[in-house]
């Protein structure tokens, strides 16, 4: 892929990113790495680098909210859902 074509992949990765997160939650709560690995399996994302900064973000304007709940392997985990009060 050309490296223009390649920015510009890139640029509408990142335009979408926010509503692919709002979709994939909208099918249940997710901690961070599960959420990362969807997307990035989806080749919506590079890394959990740009996910986690995105996450802040929409955790601040209201987007969503999150919790930590015991893991399976007994760490605590943070998992992000959708806000109750709606979008």
């Amino acid at each position: 892929m050309s490296d223009q074509r390649e920015k510009i992949a890139t640029n509408i990765r990142k335009g979408v990113l926010e509503y692919c997160v709002l979709g994939s939650l909208a099918g249940g709560d997710k901690y961070g790495l599960e959420l990362a690995e969807e997307l990035t399996a989806r080749q919506l994302t590079a890394s959990e680098g740009s996910l986690y900064p995105l996450l802040a973000r929409m955790k601040t304007t209201g987007l969503v909210e999150t919790y930590w709940e015991e893991g399976g392997s007994g760490r605590k985990r943070k998992y992000t859902r959708l806000r109750s009060t709606g979008i």
